[in-house]
C-alpha cells in the first residue's frame, strides 16, 4: 500500500518525514532517505498491531424540520383529495 510522506529539511540540520494524515507518524534523519527509513519503520510497526477497515455511520439529520412531517398524513381520508387538487392545479397551470 502507498502512503503519501511529506519530508521537510530542517533548519538547522537533518529531515523530518511524517506520513500525511498521520502526524503521530513521523521519522527524523540526517538525510532525506534516512527520515524516510525512520517513517516507514514507525509505520510498519503501527500497521502490524492494526488494520484499516471501512465504517459507515449513519447520521440522522434530527434537526430537519420536514423530517417530522413524514408520514403525518399517511391516515388521512382527505390526503387523496388534496393531492389530487394540487395536481389539478399544476397542470392547469403548465397548461397557461
Amino acid at each position: 500500500m502507498d502512503y503519501q510522506v511529506l519530508v521537510e529539511k530542517q533548519p538547522a540540520n537533518g529531515f523530518v518525514a511524517v506520513v500525511l494524515g498521520w502526524p503521530e507518524c513521523s521519522g527524523t534523519g540526517n538525510t532525506r532517505d534516512e527520515a524516510l527509513v525512520h517513517v516507514r519503520a514507525v509505520l510498519t510497526e503501527r500497521l502490524a498491531n492494526a488494520e484499516i477497515v471501512p465504517l459507515q455511520v449513519e447520521v440522522s439529520n434530527a434537526n430537519d424540520p420536514w423530517e417530522k412531517m413524514i408520514g403525518r398524513f399517511a391516515n388521512d381520508p382527505q390526503w387523496a383529495d388534496v393531492q389530487a387538487e394540487l395536481r389539478r392545479i399544476r397542470e392547469e397551470t403548465n397548461r397557461d
